[in-house]
């Protein structure tokens, strides 16, 4: 295995020295979000679909479940999507005026926590559009399973239980249209990729399955929701995804898919590449061992970035008050629990550790805190906001 050399001292949302006069205060492990870069990730957002015939722009709960962090994109104009009854019930208590609901299994409490307040109800299967009974919200929309997917193998794409192939798609299309649904939009079950050609292709297939259906039915979609998201690029000479460059490509795509008579609104869900990059989770080195290898333990856990300990995300690592470039080792980097997936980073290069050292993991805006797995038994987690004054604020 290669060197996971991840070691980025200057890449901070605030001054080194400001994050470790707060740490002093309070215990580690700790996550921190940047109201500032929040709020800007949201406007470029916003921006960069200005064109697009009313864009929403949907944060998904599931991203980052913080209620200020939540307040934020709302405060942007976003609306949110929920994937549960609980995030249902988050987003309004947070004051979503547009709200999508979306989930794998529509039980009795989703039926009737969707028939209590207005929402955007997002049907996944053609049993979840009997399971309404015939009481259908003003808007719904149809989550699409593409047979293919840009830079996916095709085994890859049957594996996904979520969504209708196109025969299901045109079926409920009638099904919702003859029960007086006023608006029908398309939704896309697409995973996020790191590349700016992903989306676009991506959205390039939802509005052909729209130009089909509408000349199979007359049906027109009131909106088109290219799903997935933008995820992070972590290669460090590639730079970041520039959201402008894929609002310009879905729009050439949306032209060419479009004429002046058949205009539907675009949706989105961008929520990796929203916050992950604004969010840190500080902790500290309770130990170094020296064994085959040099392990570095910290006081956090993989149970405060599930990605890792689902899916071997790598999240970067910076060693606060350090930027010397000389005396660097070699670590592996574990959590503080038993357990032998407890592994934040293996073999990374980092400048000489030491029992008390601050550090910083990257990249941990997005699916952290709000998806923090409770069987990992990890320690207690604080969360605070660093706001655009330069104070931290408590988020819970």
């Amino acid at each position: 295995m290669a060197y996971a050399n991840l070691y980025r001292p200057d890449r901070l949302f605030l001054p080194q020295q400001r994050l470790t006069a707060f740490a002093e205060t309070v215990p580690t492990p700790f996550y921190l979000y940047h109201e500032e870069g929040i709020r800007k990730s949201a406007q470029l957002i916003c921006g960069s679909f200005r064109w697009a015939p009313e864009h929403l722009a949907l944060f998904p709960i599931s991203a980052n479940s913080c209620p200020q962090v939540l307040r934020i994109f709302r405060e942007a104009g976003f609306g949110a999507l929920a994937r549960s009854v609980q995030e249902l019930a988050l987003a309004r208590s947070c004051g979503f005026s547009e709200i999508a609901f979306h989930t794998a299994a529509m039980t009795p409490e989703a039926v009737r926590a969707v028939k209590d307040a207005p929402c955007t109800v997002i049907f996944d299967s053609p049993a979840q559009i009997e399971a309404m009974e015939g009481r259908f919200p003003a808007r719904c929309a149809l989550r699409y399973h593409p047979e293919k997917e840009p830079g996916r193998s095709a085994a890859a794409v049957l594996r996904h239980k979520s969504g209708m192939d196109r025969a299901q798609i045109l079926d409920a299309v009638r099904i919702l249209s003859a029960a007086g649904v006023e608006e029908i939009g398309l939704h896309c079950h697409i995973d996020g990729n790191p590349g700016e050609e992903f989306y676009p292709a991506a959205a390039d297939m939802a509005f052909s399955l729209a130009q089909e259906v509408f000349l199979g039915t007359g049906i027109r979609f009131a909106f088109v929701d290219p799903g997935g998201g933008i995820g992070l690029r972590r290669e460090a000479d590639r730079g970041m995804v520039q959201l402008s460059r894929v609002g310009a490509l879905v729009r050439e795509r949306y032209e060419a898919s479009f004429g002046a008579g058949y205009r539907p609104a675009i949706w989105t869900e961008f929520g990796r590449c929203a916050v992950a990059r604004h969010g840190l989770l500080i902790c500290r080195v309770t130990e170094i061992r020296e064994r085959t290898r040099v392990y570095a333990i910290l006081d956090a856990s993989t149970g405060q970035l599930p990605d890792l300990l689902l899916g071997g995300a790598r999240h970067p690592i910076s060693v606060v008050g350090t930027c010397s470039k000389n005396g660097r080792r070699v670590y592996s980097v574990h959590g503080c629990t038993p357990d032998v997936r407890e592994i934040l980073c293996d073999r990374a290069i980092l400048p000489v550790l030491s029992p008390g050292k601050l550090l910083a993991i990257r990249d941990a805006g997005a699916y952290c805190e709000s998806m923090q797995i409770p069987r990992c038994m990890g320690p207690a987690c604080g969360s605070y906001l660093y706001t655009e004054d330069g104070s931290f604020v408590p988020t819970a």
